[in-house]
């Protein structure tokens, strides 16, 4: 994969994409497996409530991708994010802080994300994207640093 954004246009906007499958990729897991569940509560009475409670667990990781951040565009100072059910505008003024966050995991390992900390308080945790983490975190710190006091 290239380290180039995907999506530049002349006019100096950027923006980043999540990929499909990186974004939407638990849906076709779950959602069978949902299925099953349903199939299973309907047909064997002593197992009803396990799989019903395990419907509802999968219902809520259906959830997920769409409240996740699927696309960022940097424009001059403006940075517009992205997930299925939103869309929000930002300046740089109005952004509290960029950091890239880690988590340790199961078996020590250490997953990176870009966390975007509005003035409001609200959180836009971002990661998984092609062009990689630390490429993202470099290009928004950047344009926050040059745009932040206009």
């Amino acid at each position: 994969m290239s380290a180039k954004p995907s999506g530049s246009t002349s006019s100096g906007a950027r923006t980043f994409k999540k990929k499909y499958v990186k974004q939407y990729g638990i849906l076709f897991v779950v959602v069978p497996f949902a299925f099953l569940l349903v199939w299973l509560a309907l047909a064997s009475p002593e197992v009803r409530t396990a799989s019903l409670i395990s419907v509802v667990v999968c219902i809520l990781f259906c959830i997920i991708p769409f409240v996740q951040v699927s696309s960022l565009k940097v424009e001059s100072n403006k940075l517009t994010i992205e997930t299925f059910l939103e869309e929000k505008v930002v300046s740089a003024s109005q952004i509290k802080e960029i950091k890239m966050k880690s988590v340790r995991g199961r078996y020590g390992r250490v997953t990176n994300f870009v966390n975007i900390v509005l003035e409001e308080g609200k959180n836009y945790p971002v990661n998984g994207f092609v062009d990689g983490d630390e490429f993202i975190y470099g290009f928004l710190t950047n344009w926050w640093e040059a745009n932040r006091n206009q």
